[in-house]
């Protein structure tokens, strides 16, 4: 048993303004002996259940909010006689968000240990999607290591525009999980906002205008500088955002995409659109917008 071979934070799960932490342990041996044990900050007690995982090796990070529901999320590399892979997981669920296998230039085991190393990096390029480190390892020298930066934003999807959070301290953040693939489903969320408030999903065909207006459509004139209106509004889903972890707002929409060829290449837009607290002016705040291409 190696239990402790891995100590993470991962911040205040609990919102006793303490920061939490995870400690893995793993029975050589076994395809499913790699458990995973949340721990409380503040008093050392455990925080739910023993999450298991495939695998055999203690490798485990934090991946930030990956799927945008207030909860980080962790990655982690197992091992079997299989070969290595890396997963990001649900923070909030242990569901599997990604799978990755070893990545082109990365040959499978014996000769290379695939994960020996990894990493959270939050979001590196600004695109909203928050980005893993990879390293890999040769068991022959003088092969030289390998080292491998993934993100998570899904296939087909890519951000675009600002944000405005409208006195808030950042914008609302848009984020989709899953695939923009036909006959599979795709995730909108918004975080970083409030819970219990109106919450509206616009969805569009354009990013460059919404019937006689012109896009991005700047609020500036109403005294919201930096604020715009990115996608046209063909779909609004309103939703009221909820909390998962106490005084983190998140909300989402899920779209099973019909199993149709015809629906491959075709391109929609979303923008989320929140609203802050009664009485407040401006009375709402704006997320980027994203381009989805179905594949």
């Amino acid at each position: 048993d190696t239990f402790g071979a891995t100590v993470v934070a991962f911040g205040d799960l609990t919102s006793d303004g303490v920061d939490d932490y995870a400690v893995t342990s793993s029975q050589f041996g076994g395809t499913t002996s790699l458990a995973m044990v949340f721990y409380s900050g503040a008093d050392g007690s455990q925080i739910g259940p023993n999450w298991g995982l495939p695998g055999t090796t203690p490798n485990l990070a934090n991946a930030g909010d990956v799927d945008g529901d207030g909860v980080d999320d962790w990655t982690y590399r197992g091992w079997n006689a299989s070969g290595d892979w890396v997963e990001i997981r649900s923070g909030r669920t242990n569901a599997t968000l990604y799978a990755i296998p070893p990545t082109p230039g990365h040959p499978a085991v014996p000769i290379w240990v695939f994960g020996i190393a990894i990493n959270g990096f939050g979001d590196v390029d600004g695109d909203g999607f928050n980005e893993v480190g990879i390293g890999s390892q040769s068991y022959y020298f003088p092969a030289p290591g390998m080292y491998t930066m993934m993100t998570a934003r899904p296939i087909g999807v890519t951000s675009f525009g600002a944000g405005c959070a409208f006195g808030a301290a950042e914008p609302p953040r848009i984020v989709a999980s899953g695939k923009a693939a036909i006959g599979q489903d795709l995730t909108v969320r918004v975080s970083k906002v409030e819970p219990g408030r109106t919450a509206a999903l616009l969805v569009g065909l354009s990013n460059a205008q919404d019937g006689a207006v012109t896009l991005p459509h700047d609020f500036t004139y109403a005294g919201w500088p930096g604020c715009a209106q990115l996608v046209s509004t063909e779909f609004i889903y309103w939703t009221e955002t909820t909390s998962y972890t106490p005084g983190k707002g998140t909300a989402g929409l899920t779209v099973s995409i019909p199993l149709l060829p015809l629906l491959a290449g075709a391109v929609f837009y979303t923008q989320w659109a929140v609203a802050h607290a009664p009485g407040t002016t401006p009375p709402f705040g704006l997320s980027k917008g994203l381009s989805i291409t179905i594949q």
